[in-house]
């Protein structure tokens, strides 16, 4: 079995970036690019963070689809939106657009957006015209379509 003290030695300075990129994790989850961030602004050289961030990668230290999933579900329990603000939300917090599209797949998958849109309605305590509804909705980031859908089911009392 190979010394894990031996390789620590071999590399100190590739080890020390390492630990820093773990307690940066065990704080919080991170993207791969707040990661990359941190090691810089730390001064890892630009071959020590891709290391890193490989080895954290193969160890499954490091996810961005799996925590962007969790991440965007946490999200839209707190706050019901549309799948254009979830976007916005997904890239505006460092995630690919490859990431952030296969999340939105995945976790719009179960859920109308008629739903989210009556649900965060519902969460909503002021506004009640119909244009204050609206507008709330369409900051949340759901289509005019869908905005017109729940007024109406509202209106009719159908849900």
């Amino acid at each position: 079995m190979p010394d894990r003290r031996r390789k620590c030695d071999e590399f100190p300075e590739l080890e020390r970036y390492f630990d820093l990129a773990l307690r940066a994790l065990a704080r919080s989850d991170r993207t791969r690019s707040q990661v990359e961030r941190h090691l810089i602004s730390r001064g890892a050289p630009p071959d020590n963070v891709a290391t890193v961030l490989q080895r954290l990668e193969d160890r499954g230290y490091l996810n961005d689809t799996a925590y962007a999933r969790r991440w965007a579900e946490r999200r839209l329990a707190m706050k019901p939106m549309g799948r254009r603000r979830m976007t916005l939300e997904l890239l505006q917090h460092g995630f690919t657009e490859s990431v952030a599209k296969a999340t939105i797949a995945r976790v719009y998958a179960d859920v109308t957006e008629t739903e989210l849109a009556a649900r965060a309605l519902a969460q909503r305590r002021s506004g009640k015209t119909q244009a204050q509804k609206g507008r709330f909705l369409h900051g949340r980031g759901f289509t005019g379509s869908t905005i017109a859908r729940v007024l109406n089911l509202e209106d009719t009392g159908d849900r």
